[in-house]
């Protein structure tokens, strides 16, 4: 694994309109100046796709701007993409972030819209109905089979049931890309197995230290706190 740097892009304006899923040629976004360890994870990305690769999975810190950079990722690939996150907060973020800055991207919650980005929950494709997957997350996962560029948002949480589901739209003419801050590594071996069997390893990880050096994260201190176990706690 790398030991890289984390990224939070800097826009200048979002006058400048952008075609909606422009093709790969048109390989930047022209109101965005990426930080350096953004430009790090671009550079890692364009490699990896030279080589044929297509699955992508990168780690950074919070506040880091991953956002930024999957929606950089969507336009260079130029496919009609899906974004999967865990909580609606996070899903609406998509959203805002591509209304505020990616002005002519269509994006929509709808999964069975033609938009060209459609930001759903994991919740949503994985309902379960008696130990099965429920009709309609399975009538979810068919209309999604056109989008050939795909989202992990917080891709940690993809390590049991949700992962299996997801392993759905493993097909070779499909794009993942992985996006979290917190690597699975206290997980089970099991739990781990479906989370690289849907993602692979990680392919470059943003250290923390160098984003706080560089300005774009506040310093922190990590304090402990140390309280003893209560007796109902110790009965446990």
């Amino acid at each position: 694994m790398g030991n890289r740097e984390s990224r939070q892009a800097q826009a200048r304006s979002p006058s400048s309109p952008v075609s909606a899923l422009v093709p790969p040629a048109h390989t930047k976004l022209s109101f965005v100046e990426f930080r350096k360890y953004q430009r790090d994870i671009l550079d890692d990305f364009e490699q990896r796709r030279s080589l044929g690769e297509r699955k992508f999975h990168y780690v950074s810190p919070p506040g880091s701007g991953k956002t930024l950079i999957g929606l950089e990722l969507l336009l260079r690939l130029g496919e009609k993409a899906l974004v999967l996150s865990p909580t609606l907060a996070v899903q609406d973020q998509w959203a805002r972030m591509c209304r505020t800055w990616y002005g002519n991207i269509e994006v929509s919650f709808d999964p069975f819209s033609n938009a060209d980005l459609v930001s759903l929950t994991y919740q949503s494709v994985s309902v379960k109905d008696e130990g099965e997957l429920h009709k309609n997350s399975r009538a979810i996962l068919d209309a999604l089979q056109d989008r050939r560029t795909i989202i992990f948002d917080e891709c940690h949480h993809l390590t049991s049931f949700w992962g299996t589901v997801l392993k759905q739209l493993d097909t070779r003419d499909r794009y993942f890309i992985g996006l979290t801050a917190t690597a699975p590594f206290e997980k089970t071996p099991q739990e781990l197995d479906v989370y690289e069997q849907l993602l692979d390893t990680i392919d470059y990880e943003v250290s923390l230290p160098p984003v706080i050096k560089e300005g774009y994260l506040a310093p922190y201190n990590d304090l402990v706190y140390l309280v003893s176990p209560t007796e109902a706690e110790l009965e446990l």
